[in-house]
């Protein structure tokens, strides 16, 4: 009768000492998936910090815009005063070198449309740069939520020994 105490006695403590095995792995496993949170947090805050960027941007387009539209108002009211200055005071020649350096400089039109460019190009470039970021973060929470292939292999080791 002894015996089949030790014994059995023996097969629970080999149980337990699986059970304890099995507890750490997955305590390991929970540390994982709260870093795996933590990562997820963290791109989360970035996201939101290029989204605050994109809006600043937006702001100081819309503001060269209106900078660049009153510009071209006070381009404008010069070229019309110039205008309205009589001959003889001897600034014509003068208002006609101002007027052809005028026409040489670019519109308003041709800068907003050289910004739009760049801005488009910018914007292509940071949406592929974040859905590179995007698979990358997807790939690795895949791989660290898929369950590890070493379990089996290792509970057979803790049978044995």
């Amino acid at each position: 009768m002894d015996e089949h105490v030790t014994a059995v006695d023996n097969k629970l403590g080999a149980l337990d000492g699986r059970m304890d095995g099995l507890d750490g792995r997955l305590d390991g496993l929970g540390g994982r998936i709260e870093g795996m949170t933590a990562k997820f947090d963290s791109v989360d805050g970035r996201m939101e910090a290029v989204g605050g960027h994109f809006a600043g941007i937006d702001g100081r387009i819309k503001t060269l815009g209106d900078h660049l539209a009153a510009v071209s108002g006070r381009l404008e009211a010069v070229s019309q005063q110039l205008g309205q200055l009589p001959t003889s005071l001897g600034l014509e020649e003068a208002q006609q070198r101002l007027a052809e350096e005028l026409r040489l400089r670019p519109g308003h039109s041709e800068v907003e449309e050289v910004v739009t460019k760049v801005v488009s190009a910018a914007q292509a470039e940071m949406t592929t740069r974040l859905d590179s970021l995007e698979e990358t973060v997807l790939t690795l929470a895949e791989a660290l939520l898929r369950p590890s292939r070493r379990l089996p292999d290792q509970r057979r080791d803790n049978g044995r020994g």
